[in-house]
């Protein structure tokens, strides 16, 4: 049987047997997405209780009407004992997959798609008259960040390890823009610009996170930070003067 194959990530798009599908009105698209998103069959009175508080079973029997009409539904689109059911391959559950597996390489190249960059759960669907519905959206947006951000740590670890310098500086550099406070980070950006050569660059990162975090949060470095700094001067004599320069009188 053809299932629906629902991108969810960004703005939602959807496809059956590899041709786009015109998406219905927000409301019926938001109600798709939701049964995309859990796999087993929604009750009729939970999914109208849902998307319409207080409202009649009619609100639910149109829409089911209305998503009828979409290509491929008679294949994709169930209702099995007074419940409701979207056979559906989302991007989600790929990239949950290869999340959970462990394959961070995988599931950052789902989660990025044709562009780079972290993404937005359903970007621009709101579900201001679903309150239960709105609150389940921001906990899975949260939830799939975070997850978004563990792949490209677990991503930095495996390249670290590797000895890929170069990849491993780009993923450490998206993984900041997103945790910029995270100082295993800045270390990790330090690390990898010394190893690239660029011992010049690894003390400018070492200032950027110094003036952040006293910026932010009124710390200095943690002491694992400062020894890596000392640790990159000094194998870097030509750049001593310069770093004593920059570098001001609390820094040990």
């Amino acid at each position: 049987m053809d299932g629906l194959e629902p991108n969810l990530l960004g703005t939602p798009k959807l496809y059956w047997q590899g041709k786009p599908v015109l998406s219905p009105a927000p409301k019926n698209l938001l109600l798709l997405c939701y049964l995309a998103l859990h796999p087993d069959p929604q009750p009729r009175d939970h999914l109208t209780q849902l998307f319409w508080p207080g409202g009649k079973r009619a609100s639910l029997r149109f829409a089911l009407h209305k998503l009828r009409q979409l290509p491929g539904a008679d294949q994709w689109l169930q209702t099995p004992d007074n419940c409701v059911n979207i056979i559906a391959t989302s991007d989600v559950m790929r990239f949950e997959e290869a999340f959970n597996q462990g394959h961070f390489e995988d599931a950052l190249s789902i989660w990025q798609g044709e562009t780079t960059g972290s993404k937005t759960l359903l970007n621009g669907l709101q579900a201001d008259d679903c309150p239960e519905v709105e609150t389940w959206l921001e906990q899975e947006r949260t939830r799939l960040q975070s997850h978004y951000l563990e792949a490209l740590h677990g991503r930095l670890r495996e390249l670290e390890r590797d000895d890929q310098p170069a990849a491993a500086l780009g993923v450490a550099r998206d993984a900041l823009r997103h945790d910029e406070l995270n100082e295993a980070v800045h270390r990790s950006i330090m690390r990898l610009e010394a190893a690239l050569g660029n011992s010049d660059a690894a003390l400018v990162q070492f200032e950027r996170v110094r003036e952040l975090l006293h910026t932010e949060l009124g710390l200095d470095p943690e002491a694992e930070t400062q020894t890596l700094r000392k640790t990159i001067e000094d194998n870097a004599p030509r750049h001593r003067q310069q770093a004593r320069v920059i570098n001001s009188p609390t820094d040990v």
